[in-house]
């Protein structure tokens, strides 16, 4: 991942083969606030980008992002046990009530995601995600980076970035930071600790 990369013809290219590619849609079950992909469609969601985090039962658990960009991409019907189907609007009310950073982070990761990364949870408050290269296999390859996102007007302490570094370094990762700015655009700043 290059500094200031914002080439939006990967984001075009990623959506053309989506849309050859044929994708049926697969009812999810919102349950106990958490969407559960069923056994028999779960490989295929890991399989054609390493969404969810696989069960002990073969389900698949969706995060809320994953959540997102899946109803926008129309790869996903969310239902409950009753089949009342929560459309795009009310999950995206319902994900902001649990986490007030909720639409920041999607910006992010749909990015990441439309740069054909894969993109998974990050380790704790230093880092939002973890970064997998363009075709690699997660559980094989290591993650090459860390996000860890800042929105333009909210203070950042110096020793709050420090932390940061730290920590990205202490895992043995590259630490990129995202920086929204208030039109939503992303722009990435890949950052090294320097020992003098």
């Amino acid at each position: 991942m290059e500094p200031n990369d914002k080439n939006n013809s990967s984001e075009r290219e990623e959506e053309d083969l989506e849309k050859k590619k044929e994708f049926e849609t697969v009812d999810a079950l919102y349950e106990g606030g958490q969407i559960i992909i069923p056994v028999n469609k779960a490989e295929f969601f890991v399989e054609h980008g390493y969404y969810g985090t696989k069960q002990e039962d073969g389900s698949l658990t969706l995060n809320q992002v994953e959540t997102i960009l899946l109803l926008e991409r129309n790869r996903i019907k969310i239902l409950n046990k009753a089949g009342k189907e929560y459309n795009y609007e009310e999950m995206i009310n319902r994900f902001l009530e649990s986490n007030p950073d909720f639409w920041v982070n999607y910006l992010v990761y749909k990015d990441l995601r439309s740069r054909g990364y894969i993109v998974r949870p990050g380790f704790g408050e230093a880092s939002t995600y973890r970064i997998y290269g363009r075709g690699a296999k997660v559980g094989v390859n290591p993650s090459k980076f860390v996000v860890s996102i800042i929105t333009e007007g909210v203070s950042l302490y110096l020793t709050d970035l420090d932390k940061i570094v730290k920590a990205a370094k202490g895992i043995r990762k590259n630490l990129v930071l995202a920086v929204i700015d208030r039109q939503g655009e992303v722009t990435y700043y890949k950052c090294n600790a320097v020992d003098l």
